[in-house]
């Protein structure tokens, strides 16, 4: 045995200064067989396919439908973009509460 010990876990990466990366619980399907216990199997195929890399491709999957969710369900208003939501405002939202800015022309034409 060689190595120092409780230095197995997972390593630091040394360009990501400020990112880390938070253990959040990912639930997957069991079923009991005759075996035992047995994991979904459409997860199983999807790491058997992706490998090493499926947590990466779960975040990048992630990615992409919140900003086709963003585009397609809210629009921005002339607010400051800060915070989590900045100055995105809910496409059934006609105006916007704290600048007064209105989602489009047509929508304020309708409500003036």
């Amino acid at each position: 045995m060689s190595g120092v010990k409780g230095k197995s876990g997972r390593k630091a990466d040394p360009n990501g200064s400020r990112t880390r990366y938070k253990k959040i619980t990912f639930y997957v399907s069991e079923y009991l067989d005759f075996d035992g216990w047995k994991l979904d199997p459409t997860f199983v195929w999807f790491k058997r396919h992706h490998g090493s890399k499926w947590q990466q491709k779960v975040r990048n999957w992630m990615r992409n439908d919140v900003q086709h969710w963003r585009k397609t369900s809210f629009w921005r208003c002339s607010c400051p973009n800060i915070g989590l939501l900045g100055n995105y405002i809910h496409h059934r939202q006609s105006q916007c509460y704290q600048c007064k800015s209105w989602k489009n022309e047509a929508v304020r034409r309708i409500n003036e």
